[in-house]
C-alpha cells in the first residue's frame, strides 16, 4: 500500500471566545489499483459544544465514543471527524434546531455549525 500525506493547516472562525485552530489532513490511498480519497479534519470544540453535539446531533459510534471521551472534561478539545461526518452533524444539528424556541440556545447550535462548515 501507498500512503502519501498531505496536511493542509488553517486559522479561522474568530468568535465570542477567540480564535479557532482547525487542521485538515488529506489522505491519499493506492490498495489494489484503487484509488480512495480520505479527509479527516481536526476540529477544536469546547466542552459546551461537545455536550451540544451529544444532545442535538446523531454522531456514528467512533464519532460518539470520541465524543464521549471528552463531554466531561473541561476546556478545549481537538477532535477528528472526517469531513462527511461533519456535514451530517450539520444536518442534525439544522433539523433539531428547528424544533427549539430558545434563542440563545439557537445562537449557540448556530455557531458549533459555523465552525464545522468552516473545518469542512
Amino acid at each position: 500500500m501507498i500512503e502519501i500525506v498531505d496536511s493542509l493547516h488553517y486559522c479561522f472562525s474568530i468568535n465570542k471566545l477567540g480564535l479557532r485552530m482547525i487542521n485538515s489532513t488529506a489522505s491519499l490511498y493506492d490498495y489494489q489499483g484503487v484509488i480512495v480519497l480520505n479527509d479527516v479534519i481536526e476540529v477544536e470544540l469546547s466542552q459546551r459544544e461537545v455536550q451540544l453535539l451529544l444532545k442535538y446531533a446523531y454522531p456514528f459510534d467512533h464519532e460518539q465514543a470520541q465524543l464521549d471521551s471528552v463531554s466531561a472534561k473541561a476546556g478545549y478539545h481537538l477532535l477528528q471527524f472526517e469531513i462527511g461526518t461533519t456535514l451530517g452533524l450539520i444536518g442534525d444539528l439544522v433539523s433539531s434546531a428547528r424544533k427549539i424556541k430558545r434563542s440563545n440556545l439557537l445562537e449557540e447550535l448556530d455557531e458549533l455549525c459555523s465552525v464545522l462548515e468552516l473545518a469542512g
